[in-house]
Formats: C-alpha cells, structure tokens, sequence
C-alpha cells in the first residue's frame, strides 16, 4: 500500500532544507492515543512494515501488511495522517538524528558530489537541495515549522493510494471509507521555483584531502517527465552509452582501463526538471584522464563510433525479456503503479512502451544521441583531493570553481593561473568510502 502527496522537499524554503523530510519522519513517531514506543509495538504486533519517503516532488507513505490485518493497519495509518503529536521531546529526538546523519554525508565524497552537481545545475530552486537537509538548515527548524508543513502537504485532496495484493476492491473501499472519512482538505503547498543555473561547461570541485579516490560526475541539464516520443529512444540510448554493466562507459573505464569498479550513466527526470550524468568512483590519480574518456565516449557515440545494431539488439532484448520480471512480485507491481502516477501516465503506456521498444530502429537512437550527448555542455563535477589532482584539470581550459560539501561557492581558480589565488580550502574529512542513500526516486 503506497499513498503519496504532491509536494515534496522542492516546498522546503532554501534555509530549511530537510523540513518536509523531517515532518514526515514525525508521523509515526507518537499519533492518537499512542505514544512513539506504542506505535512501534502496535507495527510490530501486526506484522506490518512502515515507511515514510520524500524527494523532490512527493512525500510518500508506504505500508507492508497481512491482507487479514488490513482493518488494524488502517487504523494506524489514519492516526498518522489525522493526529499525529507532534511532541516537543520526539521532535528534538528526531532532529538530532538528522542532523547527525547529514553531518556523516558531508564526509563522503559521493554525497557531497551529488549535493554539489544539483547545486550547479539548479542552484537553491527547485531540485537544487537535498531533501535530507544540511546540518545548518534542520537545527534552525522549529516544532511550529514542522506542524505548518504538515498541514500544508498532508491533505487527501490530490494524493493517490495504490493497494497491490489479495484484499477486493469493495472491502478495501469500505474500510478506507471508515478509517478516513473524515478526512478533508486540500494541500495549500507552494513548491520553489525552477531556476536552471548552469549555462556553459566549467569544473566544480570539493575538497577531500589525502582521499585514495574521487567521486566523478560529468552531468548537463535536460527536460524533466513529459509524455513525449522522444523519451523511451532517449533511454535506449542511454543503456547502449552507460546504463548497464556491458555499456560503452563501464566497459572502457572498468573493463579496458581499470580506473574504477563502476562507470554508469543515467537520465535523471523529475517533474519539472531533469539531467544526464555520467558517474564513477576512480581511482585518485586516474581523476583526469577518467575524465577525458568520458568526454571521449560522448564524443565517439556522436560521430567516429555511432550506436551499432547489435548494441542496439542487446538491449532491447534485455529490456523486452526482462520486462515480464517487472510485475512478478506485488512489490513490483506498485512500483511499477507508481512510477506511471509520478509521470502523469496511463497503464497503457506499459503497451506502447513495449511496443516501442519492440520497433525501435538505430536511426531513431543515434538521434537520441545526438540530442542528449553534447560533449560542449557538460560540467565537471569532482570530489577529491584538490591538492594531488586539481591542477591537472587545468589542461582542461575550463573555469574552476571550489565548493564546499554542501554545495556553497568558496572561491574561483583561473585555469591558466599554477597558483591558487586564496586558499580557503574547506576543512572536509576524508573520505568513508559508503554508497550514500538514494533520495530521489526520479523515473526509470
């Protein structure tokens, strides 16, 4: 059971990034007449698992019960959207915890590249910030912030429930009809406005001293979900260039080179705003020239080494012959659900998606190259160690920029320039070398 709200961390003001994800962790966290320890035994005596998930476009609620415990769990789910707490003592509990866990993001190197890609492209609009917050943005948070925030986004009018599983369509609608009836109101969310920030291509850099490794990203802007034919052609593209282990980018980087143990690219789309990246974690001294193969895979699959057939015939078969193991399991299936309600689509898309797929020529996917490769407008986003490998990156001939981990200018280097003009180099921890949580769902 998944029930998901418009809204989403995009309607965090820029100084309290981390509000919505904070106030949906504080649903569960004590509501009706239980406190948060009766809430948990309450999960726990029914067997049913909960989650609270937000990204930039949604806050979502998810549940995992017995089809017999429906009645019980629908109870609980109705304390949390109509009445919960709020206490002053489980709100500071949970804060700190927050903060806690953004402080341990900023010590890796993948994070803070994320943080820093999102903050190029988008500066603090919409998608700009992470929905997790920054340790400065959740300890200025109020309890009244929280409560507001709530009442803004949590309102039944425009969510959407998907139920997957062994419960008829009558049963489940009269006891929704009974636990939430009384259940009203519209959300009164105002959502940060797109501001696409980045124009021409230039090098962004965090400062990781003494780190064995760099965490790359060569990432441009592009649409965000919309129902256009270019879309599926996009995406087989993107899994000839980069989206699967066998792709042109892991098999150079990984396989050919050794610089790394992955190397993936991905179309990252949210609703209002989207990006191509190109990632991995190299090996510090392969920084530069991780990079530069890279850039030359753009720019092979342009022009020198377009999209071939069998590449092409490899991964439509992949797709078409997976695309059954998709609904093989209720988990799958809501995802699946959910991921169609994100987009804005109609079940019937998974047919004319399949179709597509079906017919998809190699013409039609070197255009998809040609629109979304361009090697001119990506940036160089680089976690590392500055002192080792930035100078390097000057042969580059592009601007230079210096952030720290949570994504804030410090200053600006002159590429021709050997020496750095005024070292304020952020006092960042080294490197804990952990895959950081995904908080953006995005789109397939």
């Amino acid at each position: 059971m998944e029930l998901t709200f418009d809204g989403g961390s995009s309607a965090d003001p820029q100084d309290r990034a981390g509000l919505t994800s904070l106030m949906a962790s504080l649903l569960d966290e004590g509501a009706g007449d239980r406190n948060a320890l009766e809430v948990s035994d309450a999960l726990r005596l029914l067997a049913t698992d909960y989650h609270a998930g937000v990204d930039s476009d949604h806050v979502t609620l998810s549940m995992d019960l017995l089809s017999e415990q429906l009645t019980p769990s629908l109870d609980l789910l109705a304390d949390f959207l109509m009445r919960p707490r709020f206490e002053k003592t489980d709100f500071e509990r949970m804060r700190k915890q927050r903060v806690a866990a953004a402080m341990a993001s900023s010590a890796n190197p993948r994070s803070a590249r994320n943080i820093v890609l999102k903050r190029v492209l988008f500066g603090k609009g919409y998608a700009g910030l992470p929905s997790a917050g920054f340790p400065g943005t959740l300890s200025e948070i109020t309890l009244d912030e929280v409560k507001n925030a709530y009442r803004a986004q949590i309102k039944p009018q425009g969510a959407t429930l998907i139920v997957v599983g062994s419960v008829k369509r009558d049963l489940l609608e009269k006891e929704l009809n009974r636990a939430l009836g009384s259940w009203e109101g519209s959300a009164t969310v105002q959502m940060r406005e797109l501001a696409v920030k980045a124009q021409s291509a230039a090098i962004h850099w965090v400062d990781f001293p003494g780190s064995t490794q760099s965490a790359l990203a060569l990432v441009r802007v592009t649409d965000g979900l919309s129902d256009h034919p270019n879309q599926i052609d996009d995406d087989l593209f993107n899994l000839v260039f980069g989206g699967k282990f066998t792709s042109r980018l892991n098999l150079n980087l990984r396989e050919d080179k050794g610089y790394t143990y992955g190397a993936y690219s991905g179309l990252y789309r949210l609703r209002r705003a989207g990006f191509h990246f190109l990632s991995a974690m190299v090996k510090g001294d392969t920084t530069l020239a991780s990079t530069q193969e890279m850039l030359k895979e753009i720019k092979l699959i342009r022009s020198d080494k377009p999209v071939e057939e069998t590449e092409l015939a490899a991964v439509k078969g992949g797709e078409l012959q997976g695309f059954p193991a998709r609904f093989e399991k209720r988990s799958k299936i809501l995802s699946e659900l959910s991921g169609l309600r994100a987009e804005g689509r109609e079940p019937g898309w998974l047919d004319r998606w399949y179709r597509h797929v079906k017919d998809a020529q190699q013409a039609a996917i070197q255009e998809a190259a040609l629109r979304v490769a361009r090697p001119e407008a990506y940036h160089i986003v680089v976690a590392g160690d500055r002192a080792a490998h930035l100078d390097s990156f000057k042969s580059l001939g592009l601007p230079i920029s210096l952030y720290n981990a949570e994504g804030e200018l410090l200053e600006q280097i002159d590429p021709v320039v050997s020496e750095v003009k005024e070292d304020r180099r952020p006092e960042t921890p080294k490197e804990v070398d952990v895959a950081p949580k995904v908080e953006e769902k995005g789109s397939r």
